[in-house]
């Protein structure tokens, strides 16, 4: 039956914007998923343009990942508990795989091929929730939206599970 269908495809056009003269080229992924299981993006792709902010794990810098805004971690490099902290910095990365929400911050993918190694996200162009909450407009919000945001989070999170 497949032979009678190439057979048919190679002699007529039936709905194609062309005759089919010989098969599809496999296109193979550039970007494979590496061994955490996450998004191994092309380090020479990003460029890192200002430092938002220091935190546990490392720095925090805008950039562009080709002509996208994004948000950079790069992970500290000191060798005392360096296995201990990968896993921990690429466990956020995976937590950040598994929420998909319109209102949650996107994961790009990873860089960690070589140091340092770096976590790219979508880039918040009003910075960092917690600082929203705590310093910015968000101080004044009801509870009630807050509260909203986190059960949000929380049926996503089940959903995915």
């Amino acid at each position: 039956m497949i032979k009678i269908n190439v057979c048919f495809i190679e002699a007529n056009v039936d709905g194609l914007c062309c005759l089919l003269t010989r098969p599809c080229r496999k296109i193979e992924p550039t970007i494979p998923a590496d061994r955490h299981g996450l998004l191994e993006l092309d380090r020479a792709q990003l460029l890192r343009t200002e430092l938002l902010g220091r935190g546990n794990y490392g720095e925090v810098y805008k950039g562009k990942y080709g002509q996208r805004d994004v948000a950079i971690q790069c992970m500290k490099t000191d060798n005392k508990s360096r296995v201990c902290n990968v896993d921990k910095f690429l466990d956020e990365a995976k937590i950040m795989r598994d929420l998909l929400h319109k209102n949650i911050v996107r994961l790009y993918g990873v860089c960690t091929q070589e140091e340092p190694i770096f976590i790219v996200t979508e880039f918040m162009a009003h910075g960092c929730l917690l600082n929203y909450l705590r310093d910015g407009a968000g101080k004044n919000m009801k509870f009630k939206t807050i509260l909203d945001f986190a059960a949000q989070v929380n049926i996503r999170k089940k959903e995915n599970n």
